[in-house]
């Protein structure tokens, strides 16, 4: 059944008759008239640290956005509850009486994810930037030059496993001053502190932190395992975003984490995101739809999906949003099982008055980021816009393919006889583990893990009482996480409809170098007898929720764990010029036989 309306049940933001200041648009930063003749730059955090300058300036803007009040509409709070709780519209966003059954404005599980948050991020990163700016107003030129081109870093955690200790463990940091001086000061990177109690009634079991919190002591989890299982995903989430970027090229595939009809073997974006998450927040509040947008860090993670966004859509600029639906019941701007495409409003994000058309910001319109909201990232900067999708393949070679990459040169991916499948070594035939689940199998987040033994090694080597030394195991080969909305009462209207529905999700990761890592096998042809042999006899997988409780399989009756084997296909051509620069999938085939019969196998 449908929730109940939550304004009444807090207190903490004004009733949306009170607020007749006009709407804030998403415009993004400034440009600055006359002077900047390129957008600024986002910068991965830990090249943000190294510039003292600006990340002054970022900790000291960051500092005033979470200190806002909690009723103003462009505070941090507020922002953060766009995401999820306390369903309050923002801004008035959306109409008096739902065109849906459902609240909230959530579109996980859609077409429309990567777009939605994009002009989410402009408009936190706007704020942050408008923060920076009024800092630097009475500082020397150079500090107002640094807080002009202040963009929302982000955490490339496909490359960088664990965020810098500035983000996750000092509680004070030395900033820089004018003077030259360096001073302590309070770290708003860590946790946000809520201005006033939290509701039960509306925020659940999370009402009993006056802070954000990640991956909760009390779960007896130490920074250095939480560290540890970060390190521990890296590998694989490295592989997860190659996959992505360099071999899917259809926008449903993706985009969303919903299972599709039609299989292709990679994580989608969500599903990637998903993982963060999870890793991230455990039970704490980065692990719950509902809450996970007051947590600083929240920032530092979407602003990376959207990059990963950004360098898909250099890679296949042909593609863009594809036609979905509504959800059943519909939410506060859609209608029960009304289409959405890349004009649907992206509520609540106000576009500005003279962008025509939709009152709310569009995926057509954020489709150019550079030129409508004023950033862009490392991978763009000097690059000719008629070399992007090349020379943005190129980077994304270099970072995210983890063997040889001496051979990835642009004079190499530029010939005609460039092939990635031959120059690069990447395998011909993989081998896939495949994970559905019902969206809502439990009560919470969670987790579900994939391990390949080696012969000899008995399957007790994976601890079933702490799931903290899953991810440090030699034998781990990789998870997929199912990120949902726990908190309260209350859940958002997609999530609501997505539970009704019975949703499934579904995740991929790439087997091979386990299996030739535990297995001391290389597999060399798609019906490939010994690989079969070996991952029917040593493969293995668990669960347990985001703050680390084992489940036992049993209990997951929607799970299951699918096996593939698949074939390369090498085209002729795919870029100007005759090079190949990504390669598909010529064959997916089920090997049902490899799970059958136990616990949560096909």
């Amino acid at each position: 059944m449908p929730h109940k309306s939550l304004r009444s049940t807090t207190q903490r933001l004004p009733p949306i008759s009170t607020m007749t200041a006009p709407h804030t648009t998403v415009t993004g930063p400034p440009k600055q008239s006359g002077v900047q003749t390129n957008p600024p730059t986002r910068k991965e955090i830990y090249d943000l640290i190294k510039d003292e300058r600006q990340f002054s300036l970022y900790v000291q803007a960051l500092d005033r956005l979470t200190k806002a009040k909690e009723d103003v509409s462009v505070s941090h709070y507020q922002v953060g509850g766009i995401h999820g709780l306390p369903y309050v519209r923002w801004e008035d966003a959306g109409n008096k009486t739902p065109a849906g059954t459902w609240e909230g404005y959530c579109h996980h599980g859609s077409v429309l994810f990567p777009t939605w948050h994009r002009p989410y991020m402009s408009l936190y990163e706007q704020l942050l930037n408008k923060h920076a700016q009024d800092i630097a107003k009475d500082m020397p030129d150079e500090w107002k030059k640094s807080a002009s081109e202040l963009r929302q870093p982000y955490w490339d955690w496909a490359i960088n496993g664990v965020p810098p200790p500035e983000v996750i463990e000092y509680k004070t940091l030395d900033i820089l001053h004018p003077d030259g001086s360096k001073k302590p000061f309070p770290n708003p990177l860590i946790y946000y502190t809520f201005q006033t109690p939290l509701s039960k009634e509306v925020f659940g079991d999370f009402a009993k932190w006056s802070e954000t919190v990640r991956k909760p002591t009390a779960n007896g989890i130490t920074l250095e395992d939480w560290k540890s299982a970060l390190e521990g995903i890296q590998k694989s989430t490295k592989r997860e975003v190659f996959d992505l970027l360099l071999r899917v090229d259809k926008w449903e595939a993706f985009a969303h984490h919903i299972r599709k009809q039609s299989i292709t073997p990679v994580s989608s974006l969500e599903t990637i995101h998903d993982k963060m998450h999870v890793a991230v927040g455990g039970g704490g509040f980065m692990g719950d739809t509902g809450v996970a947008g007051f947590d600083p860090i929240f920032y530092l993670h979407h602003c990376n999906v959207d990059r990963v966004l950004a360098l898909w859509q250099a890679i296949h600029p042909k593609v863009w949003v594809s036609e979905g639906v509504a959800m059943d019941g519909g939410n506060w701007t859609q209608a029960d099982g009304e289409p959405v495409n890349s004009t649907t409003g992206l509520a609540p994000f106000w576009s500005p008055p003279t962008s025509g058309g939709n009152e709310f910001w569009t995926s057509d319109q954020s489709r150019d980021f550079e030129e409508q909201l004023n950033f862009t990232y490392p991978e763009f900067v000097g690059v000719d816009p008629q070399d992007r999708q090349l020379k943005v393949a190129l980077q994304c070679y270099k970072l995210y393919w983890s063997a040889e990459t001496s051979k990835i040169t642009t004079e190499a991916i530029q010939s005609k006889d460039f092939n990635p499948i031959t120059d690069l070594d990447i395998d011909l035939y993989e081998w896939k583990a495949g994970i559905e689940v019902e969206k809502y199998a439990i009560d919470s987040s969670f987790s579900v893990c994939v391990f390949l033994l080696a012969p000899g090694v008995d399957s007790s080597v994976i601890s079933d009482t702490n799931s903290t030394e899953w991810y440090s195991s030699p034998y781990f080969a990789g998870q997929t996480s199912i990120f949902i909305n726990s908190a309260g009462k209350a859940k958002c209207g997609n999530c609501q409809a997505q539970a009704a529905d019975n949703a499934v999700v579904q995740g991929f990761m790439h087997l091979n170098d386990s299996i030739k890592l535990n297995g001391n096998l290389t597999p060399a042809e798609e019906n490939d007898n010994e690989v079969h042999e070996y991952l029917k006899k040593h493969i293995v997988w668990k669960a347990c929720k985001a703050n680390g409780e084992i489940i036992p399989l049993p209990s997951i009756p929607s799970l299951k764990v699918t096996v593939y084997s698949t074939s390369s296909s090498i085209p002729e051509s795919n870029i100007p010029g005759g090079a190949v620069l990504f390669s598909g999938f010529k064959t997916v085939r089920p090997r049902q036989e490899v799970t059958s019969g136990k616990v949560g196998g096909f």
